[in-house]
């Protein structure tokens, strides 16, 4: 066997474990996420103004 028909091989192996690999990841990453996901609908107002305050802090400090 050549060199190149050898590095086609390696490639290709290197390729499907890699695509393998990235689509397993996004499946438990998607599963995961979800489950910790909290709907916008159960949220109060309180919440709301927390998470604005806190994105104004956010705001302020990168100013400064």
């Amino acid at each position: 066997m050549s060199l190149n028909n050898n590095k086609s091989w390696l490639f290709s192996i290197f390729a499907f474990v890699t695509f393998f690999a990235g689509s397993s990841f996004l499946f438990i990453g998607d599963s995961v996420a979800q489950d910790d996901q909290v709907p916008f609908s159960t949220l109060s107002d309180a919440d709301f103004e927390m998470i604005l305050a806190v994105k104004e802090e956010m705001r302020e400090a990168r100013d400064q």
